[in-house]
């Protein structure tokens, strides 16, 4: 009797560590590229400012998932290299971020907002075509035999409206990320292999 007693209490021990410490855990889901990030924010935590100036510019959207984003800087040279380091830490956030569909054109979208309401970065999943001059660089590429992935992404930031174009190649187990300016000048050759 004693040894089931025994046994009981150190079962229920067990029970009570993992659900505590899955409690203490921040919730998060995976991205397709295999990362984790955290589960999205309220948007009642964002601040009007953001949020309104978001909703001037995309008054219809779906699917949106808000995010704190702890930093970010306009001045990188190379700024169009997104690398999302969401967190759901609620001290100070620099910046949010929100992922949403557009009902203009039903295209996935990323924005990056300032706390007081500016909008910094906007990148957008887009299928064909692309820019001639991005895809006759691209025609005349050392890539131009491997394989195009269908996931391609313009982005812009808005301080200068520039605009960039990430594909995604691939030949066997090489997989490289290529942007492009919008008149076809390759910026950056990624190796992601």
């Amino acid at each position: 009797m004693k040894a089931i007693t025994m046994k009981m209490l150190a079962s229920c021990a067990l029970v009570a560590m993992l659900v505590v410490n899955s409690f203490a855990q921040s919730p998060m889901t995976s991205t397709k590229e295999g990362g984790k990030k955290p589960t999205g924010i309220d948007r009642k935590t964002v601040p009007t400012e953001v949020t309104d100036t978001y909703v001037r510019e995309y008054p219809s959207t779906t699917y949106e998932t808000w995010y704190y984003y702890p930093g970010y800087s306009d001045t990188d040279e190379e700024w169009y290299i997104y690398t999302p380091s969401y967190t759901t830490v609620t001290d100070m956030p620099g910046y949010y971020v929100v992922e949403f569909t557009s009902s203009k054109d039903n295209m996935p979208y990323t924005a990056i907002y300032s706390k007081e309401g500016k909008k910094m970065r906007t990148y957008r999943s887009i299928g064909d075509p692309l820019p001639k001059a991005v895809t006759d660089a691209f025609n005349k590429s050392t890539y131009k035999s491997w394989t195009l992935k269908k996931d391609k992404e313009e982005m812009w930031r808005d301080s200068d409206k520039k605009k960039v174009y990430k594909l995604t190649v691939e030949r066997g187990k090489e997989k490289h990320l290529l942007y492009y300016q919008e008149d076809g000048k390759l910026l950056k050759d990624k190796d992601r292999s």
